[in-house]
């Protein structure tokens, strides 16, 4: 089981930087973020209780979100580690079989392409 503190230390050092329109709402990602490693088998409704439920569907249900700035947040420090390795392994899951994918590279429009480092390789 993972610990309380560490989650959170995780949870702001991945999405602290998290541009969604309103300081309170990157608060409430940060609070949200670590629950699924408590219960990564779990749905998100049987994840939580009533009253987290809620505050997630409040959260995603937002219209004053900007829902961009999740990713770019999670993607700005996926980034920064990779820089400070000379190889990375990207595994990719499409959630299901792409019966495009050719030669390791999928085009399947659900994934995305990571931009390259400097003298990386790509698979």
């Amino acid at each position: 089981m993972s610990d309380a503190n560490n989650d959170d230390d995780w949870a702001n050092d991945e999405f602290g930087a998290a541009q969604l329109g309103d300081a309170r709402l990157t608060q409430r990602l940060i609070a949200l973020a670590p629950q699924p490693l408590h219960a990564p088998q779990c749905s998100f409704p049987q994840s939580r209780d009533a009253a987290e439920l809620k505050a997630g569907y409040h959260f995603f249900d937002n219209p004053e979100m900007n829902a961009d700035g999740v990713p770019s947040s999670h993607i700005g420090q996926t980034l920064g580690r990779t820089r400070q390795v000379r190889v990375v392994l990207a595994v990719q899951d499409c959630g299901e079989r792409c019966a495009r994918a050719v030669r390791f590279q999928c085009a399947c429009t659900r994934c995305r392409r990571w931009p390259a480092a400097p003298g990386a390789r790509a698979w």
